[in-house]
């Protein structure tokens, strides 16, 4: 048997409608899957601080989880002093904070800088109906309630 010979006429055999239409079709309905990753759709819209652990987050903040990987937080009604929200407002126009879900529940955030420093944190999350739970590698765990 050649199979240099195979090769070759496959190589050379046109593509007929059905194969075409078989692998468009492959692709679309592909595509919902190949979008999703990198992000839960769970996890999509606005949360807000119920509980926390970590001194620097106060309940009544909003963290918003974007479609684009963006991650905005908010003071939302936290009682935060006007220099801290200030700095979150300047956070949010000159960094830029974004985030990947996998499906075992890791969710790491980059906090690129405006001198393209980049910062990094890994931590879990769990959605379960309207409340989320973010736990960092000290198990300092962040509660939220969605808004929208």
């Amino acid at each position: 048997m050649n199979m240099d010979r195979y090769s070759e006429q496959l190589k050379n055999a046109p593509i007929s409608r059905l194969g075409v239409l078989l692998v468009t079709a492959a692709l679309i309905l592909s595509l919902p899957t190949i979008s999703a990753c990198g992000r839960d759709q769970s996890l999509l819209g606005t949360w807000e601080l119920t509980s926390s652990q970590e001194e620097g987050y106060v309940a009544g903040m909003l963290f918003e989880f974007s479609s684009d990987g963006t991650l905005y937080i908010s003071a939302g009604s936290a009682p935060i002093p006007s220099e801290d929200q200030a700095s979150l407002r300047n956070m949010q126009a000159n960094d830029r904070l974004t985030y990947t879900t996998t499906r075992s529940g890791n969710l790491r955030l980059l906090l690129k800088l405006d001198n393209a420093e980049t910062i990094s944190f890994s931590m879990t999350y769990n959605v379960e109906k309207d409340r989320l739970v973010i736990t960092d590698r000290d198990n300092v765990q962040l509660v939220f309630r969605r808004v929208r």
